[in-house]
């Protein structure tokens, strides 16, 4: 069973109804199928419909290739984050099923990407390196002082 349809388990309960809103559920499917490796030709109808109008909400174009709609994707979704609760029981269900292989594609939204830029924001300060204690490791225009 691929990623999507295991994933897709979560939402319901041992009876087949929502676990959660159908709003919160319609809300996140659109992220999954960008992300996860699915052939959207095998979508009914309505799921068709519900990805078309995420779409359009995050103002996909027909020349954007793939790396571009996961982008626009991804900035919609910063502004319109999904449920919280969602997303964790998205995360938990691929840490079992992965086996704790790291944070799953949606870990974003829970605060689990590491970040990629300057702590608080910004720019690094000239003459720093890359790194926990980057900010402490500032070195001086030319050489560093001689030990007395």
């Amino acid at each position: 069973m691929d990623a999507f349809s295991t994933l897709l388990k979560v939402f319901f309960d041992e009876q087949g109804a929502l676990r959660y809103p159908a709003a919160d559920v319609e809300h996140v499917i659109p992220w999954m199928l960008v992300n996860l490796p699915v052939d959207l030709g095998v979508l009914d109808e309505p799921t068709l419909i519900l990805f078309a109008q995420a779409s359009e909400k995050a103002g996909i174009k027909d020349a954007m290739d793939a790396q571009e709609i996961r982008d626009a994707f991804d900035a919609w979704y910063l502004t319109n984050p999904p449920s919280p609760v969602v997303v964790a029981a998205l995360q938990e269900a691929w840490r079992q099923v992965h086996e704790g292989s790291g944070p799953a594609p949606f870990a974003g939204f829970l605060g689990e990407k590491a970040s990629t830029g300057v702590l608080g924001g910004g720019v690094r300060p000239q003459g720093t390196v890359p790194g926990a204690l980057a900010r402490l490791a500032a070195m001086t225009n030319g050489t560093p002082p001689k030990k007395p």
